[in-house]
């Protein structure tokens, strides 16, 4: 499997911020080498309507996206420093939307050659409820797309689809 990452160039990662996505990093950290690089992308549902503050003051959406986007951000360089420690180039995205359509379209964006992320493992009436996002990403991708079965491994992860 050590030869399968390192004829890719560019990895597109995305995050939603949960220890079970952040398992594809450790996969791609140990599978890349320089000069590959890896952009890190999460995913945040749009701000759509100013919110009342417990102060009372009144949030403007912009103002809620901003706070995002820097909060996101931060996240995605934190994570992305064992990475960057091991001389691998690392770019961070952050977007609002919906997840399935924002990471294809990342994806053409940044002209990756492979899509590396983590399955959830749902099941059932939860993966009824909130969707698999790998499995449709697999899907309807015009890239290679990796899924990563991060909950039944401690180690690295099994690869569900490749």
């Amino acid at each position: 499997m050590e030869g399968v990452l390192k004829m890719y160039s560019k990895i597109l990662v995305p995050l939603d911020g949960s220890e079970t996505a952040e398992t594809v990093i450790k996969f791609v950290e140990e599978l890349s080498t320089p000069p590959a690089e890896v952009v890190l992308l999460r995913v945040a549902a749009p701000v759509e309507h100013d919110v009342l503050a417990e102060t009372g003051r009144l949030i403007p959406v912009w103002e809620q996206r901003v706070s995002l986007e820097t909060h996101f951000s931060h996240y995605l360089r934190r994570t992305g420093a064992s990475l960057r420690h091991r001389g691998i180039k690392v770019t961070t995205e952050v977007r609002f939307g919906k997840p399935v359509k924002e990471i294809l379209e990342s994806a053409a964006t940044h002209g990756v050659d492979l899509v590396a992320m983590a399955s959830h493992g749902r099941k059932g009436l939860d993966r009824l409820i909130h969707g698999s996002v790998s499995s449709a990403v697999l899907k309807e991708s015009s890239v290679p797309v990796l899924v990563l079965n991060a909950t039944k491994s401690a180690e690295v992860g099994k690869v569900v689809a490749a």
